[in-house]
């Protein structure tokens, strides 16, 4: 893991903390019940990569009402995972890391809101499930 986030830190334009939560969902969601596989490309801005579009903010709060440990800092950016079904259809996913001294202490994902005016055609057109 610790070579990944080293690999990820190195890409241009990737803001400190991203990398982390890079390697958390790929950990995380990839290996769900639910996952099988992560794109770590943003489907929400054209499939611009998602460490392009994270945003990180300052946080000093609890992450969040299910996880409420407190967090210095939290990241959010989207992916693309690919469903553990027959259909392995791509769903756009949302994904929150909360990180203390650059170490993820708290993740959450869910599903993403797909807009059609940001998204690519070909995924607003198909069915995601």
């Amino acid at each position: 893991m610790p070579q990944r986030v080293e690999a990820y830190g190195r890409l241009d334009g990737i803001q400190p903390g991203v990398a982390q939560c890079l390697v958390a969902a790929e950990e995380i969601v990839a290996k769900s019940l639910n996952f099988q596989q992560l794109d770590l490309r943003d489907p929400l801005q054209h499939r611009q990569p998602s460490y392009l579009g994270a945003i990180v903010e300052p946080w000093g709060k609890k992450f969040s009402d299910a996880k409420p440990r407190v967090v210095a800092s939290v990241v959010s950016f989207n992916v693309l995972a690919k469903r553990r079904s027959k259909s392995g259809a791509w769903q756009p996913l949302s994904v929150r890391c909360g990180l203390n001294d650059s170490k993820v202490v708290a993740f959450e994902y869910g599903a993403a809101t797909v807009v059609p005016d940001t998204a690519d055609e070909a995924l607003t057109t198909s069915s995601v499930q």
